[in-house]
């Protein structure tokens, strides 16, 4: 449009603006946008102010709040780029790619950049960030209520290109994060929809088949009381003939376990390696420490390029895809979309490990009614599938994670999502045309082709998706009494695939 200068105001803040001055007030902060540089989208500066930041209107300057300080060397967090997967138009994605700078080393990690990706155009647009040298800062506060930050004239560019076919082919497809180390492609994960210490047996078969006497590694970094936790799984795989060792890492010990090299090899050449289930968040800054993959992750990747089993159990699940769901409930993500944190009301996405490549994870569904936030989460990040696995069920993963066997109990719940028919900027959460397919024990499913093999009768499979369909309807409407559309069309004579249209209001009042 011509205009040098913008302002982004974000939810739940004001600008106040007096005279030629200017001051951020409110539960978050302003994207400033400017190019007096003359720069265009190749080159131009951003900032973000937060609360009690203050802006001089006239130079257009930043001036930070009187509690904003430098960042103390013991307080840098990141040391390399994250390597995001997330869409980097998606909500959060580019204060959370800011905030990493801010508290990154200014030694060694001063850029680092995110993707959006079109599938219907082609278009790949990648934007990129730079701290620079004597001209851009980055703040902190640390009051009681949390980190707060500032980021002040950053280099910003935005860059769009048309892939060729060939590249188009490899960016639809996702891949898995290899940490360097050759993919194999028969290399087996398995995700597991509940713990197994309460899961019915059934759901253990398929693990425990492909493990066989072991030696497996279990690793309960994800649990509040980890030893207490190890303890109770390598005393199950025991009761079913495998010989398990407690791994003993920690989010407080991984500095000491880096230096363990004997450690290090014997978990390169584990059978298997088994992820117990807790808080998925705590799980992901125990493998990638302070944004960095740690020298244990690179053990674990040698094992599964090696032929390991990787067997991850309930929140542990979610944490092994590329883009997470840490928290948050269907009617949360319907009605407020993607949050900052679990401390708000909205769907928490944060980036995942990314060994298991074949879409968002989630678990528990049909006792966490979660159908709803396993489709938010794919539409807002543009993730084509969603895996939903099923209490005392689990999913066999190999290929990268396209090709999927449904095990256990019940099975699992396969998402995908038109990006076509997806509308997100509006005041209205809109997703058509969204298939449904729930697939039972020895089902399988080839995420490439687009082929599910069913071996298991689908009337058990139909009536499921039925009860997902109908517990969606009654979390995100009758309960709610509002107005909200959601249909399901079956596609098929079995009734174990249909099509979801979903629309939900974001513009009310609570």
């Amino acid at each position: 449009a011509g205009v040098r200068r913008g302002f982004g105001i974000d939810e739940n803040t004001a600008l106040l603006v007096e005279g030629t001055t200017a001051r951020v007030c409110g539960e978050y902060g302003v994207m400033l946008v400017d190019m007096r540089h003359r720069g265009g989208l190749g080159a131009f500066r951003l900032s973000y102010l937060d609360d009690g930041d203050g802006l001089d209107l006239a130079r257009f300057r930043p001036q930070p709040g009187a509690a904003k300080r430098r960042v103390r060397k013991r307080e840098i967090a990141y040391r390399a780029p994250a390597r995001s997967r997330r869409n980097v138009f998606g909500a959060y994605t580019l204060y959370d790619l800011m905030a990493r700078l801010v508290l990154g080393d200014p030694a060694s990690y001063t850029r680092d950049q995110a993707e959006a990706f079109d599938a219907r155009s082609g278009i790949n647009v990648t934007v990129e960030l730079e701290r620079q040298p004597r001209r851009s800062k980055g703040l902190i506060a640390t009051p009681e209520s949390g980190l707060r930050m500032s980021a002040l004239d950053f280099r910003c560019s935005i860059t769009r290109e048309h892939l060729s076919a060939t590249r188009l082919a490899d960016r639809i497809g996702s891949r898995a994060r290899t940490f360097g180390m050759t993919p194999n492609p028969e290399a087996r994960i398995v995700l597991l929809g509940s713990s197994p210490l309460t899961a019915a047996p059934a759901m253990l078969e398929a693990p425990i088949a492909l493990l066989g006497a072991g030696p497996v590694g279990v690793l309960a970094a994800a649990s509040a009381d980890p030893a207490r936790t190890a303890a109770e799984h390598l005393a199950l795989l025991a009761r079913h003939g495998v010989h398990a060792i407690d791994l003993g890492v920690t989010i407080d010990n991984l500095d000491y376990v880096e230096q363990n090299h004997d450690l290090l090899e014997d978990i390169a050449g584990l059978r298997g390696i088994l992820f117990c289930g807790g808080n998925q968040i705590r799980l992901v800054e125990t493998l990638l420490h302070r944004g960095e993959e740690s020298a244990v992750l690179r053990a674990i990747a040698r094992a599964h390029a090696q032929g390991a089993v990787l067997i991850a159990a309930s929140g542990a699940a979610s944490a092994l895809s590329g883009v997470m769901i840490a928290g948050g409930s269907s009617w949360e993500a319907l009605r407020y979309g993607v949050s900052s944190d679990t401390g708000h009301r909205g769907l928490v996405i944060q980036e995942g490990i990314g060994l298991f490549s074949g879409g968002i994870v989630d678990q528990n569904l049909i006792s966490g009614n979660r159908l709803g936030r396993l489709v938010v989460a794919c539409a807002e990040e543009s993730e084509r599938f969603g895996i939903g696995v099923f209490e005392d069920s689990a999913v066999v993963a190999s290929h990268a994670g396209s090709r999927l066997q449904a095990t256990g109990a019940r099975g699992f719940l396969l998402v995908e999502v038109d990006v076509t028919a997806l509308e997100l900027q509006s005041d209205s959460f809109v997703a058509r045309g969204v298939r449904l397919t729930v697939l039972g024990p020895g089902d399988t499913a080839d995420l490439a082709t687009g082929a599910v093999t069913r071996e298991a009768p689908a009337e058990a499979a139909a009536a499921l998706l039925a009860r997902l369909v109908a517990d969606l309807a009654r979390e995100v409407g009758t309960t709610r009494g509002a107005s909200h559309g959601l249909r399901a069309q079956p596609h098929d004579l079995e009734g174990a695939t249909a099509f979801l249209d979903l629309e939900f209001p974001r513009d009310e009042s609570d």
